[in-house]
C-alpha cells in the first residue's frame, strides 16, 4: 500500500472476516479502488489497535502530519527485522513497497497478481520493476507468502528479502 492509502484507511475499509482491505478510489494513486489481502500478522495488529482505540473513522488518525508520520514510521521501522539497505542507508517507507513486490515475485506470484496487489495501472508497470527478479520457488497459496513478506524482528529472512528487493528493483529501474 502507498502512504496516502494507509493514511486514508478507515476502519470500515477493513474486512476482518474476509481478510481483506478495501482501498477506496479517493485514496489511491490512480483513483481506482482495489482489494488488498490482509495477512494474519497485520490482522492481529489492527484488531489490537482497534481494541485500544475503538472509534469510527481513520485507522491512523494520529498520523495527521508529516511530523507524526515520521515519528510513527521510526517506531515501526525499529520493529522490522531489517533497517538498512545494501548501501548502508536507512530504509524509507516507500522501500517497503519494493520489498513486498520482490518477495511476491521470488515466491512465484505472477506479475498480474502482483500488479493488482500493488495497485499498478497495468502489468507493464509491474514488469518494469519485477520482471527481472528471479523466481526462487513455485507459487503456492498467496496468503502463506504474504504472511512472510516483511517479517518483524523475530525472523531473519526479512533483511535478505528487502536487500535483494531493493537491489533488484533498482536493477529493473535502470533497464
Amino acid at each position: 500500500m502507498r502512504k496516502q492509502e494507509i493514511l486514508g484507511l478507515q476502519w470500515s475499509d477493513i474486512d476482518f472476516k474476509q481478510n481483506q482491505i478495501w482501498i477506496r478510489p479517493e485514496t489511491s494513486k490512480g483513483s481506482k479502488g482495489r482489494i488488498v489481502p490482509l495477512t494474519e500478522d497485520l490482522k492481529e495488529h489492527l484488531q489490537q489497535l482497534y481494541r485500544e482505540n475503538p472509534y469510527i473513522g481513520r485507522v491512523f488518525a494520529e498520523w495527521n502530519s508529516d511530523y507524526s508520520f515520521r515519528k510513527n514510521w521510526e517506531l515501526l521501522r525499529d520493529k522490522l527485522s531489517f533497517r538498512k539497505l545494501p548501501d548502508g542507508k536507512d530504509i524509507v517507507f516507500h522501500d517497503l513497497r519494493h520489498c513486498y513486490g520482490v518477495k511476491l515475485r521470488q515466491h512465484g506470484v505472477d506479475l498480474g497478481r502482483i500488479a493488482v496487489y500493488m495497485g499498478h495501472t497495468s502489468v507493464k508497470v509491474t514488469e518494469r520493476y519485477y520482471a527481472n527478479v528471479p523466481v526462487l520457488e513455485t507459487a503456492r497459496d498467496d496468503m502463506a507468502i504474504l504472511n512472510n513478506v516483511v517479517p518483524l524482528k523475530s525472523g531473519k529472512q526479512g533483511q535478505v528479502a528487502c536487500q535483494n528487493g531493493h537491489e533488484n528493483s533498482q536493477v529493473a529501474k535502470a533497464k
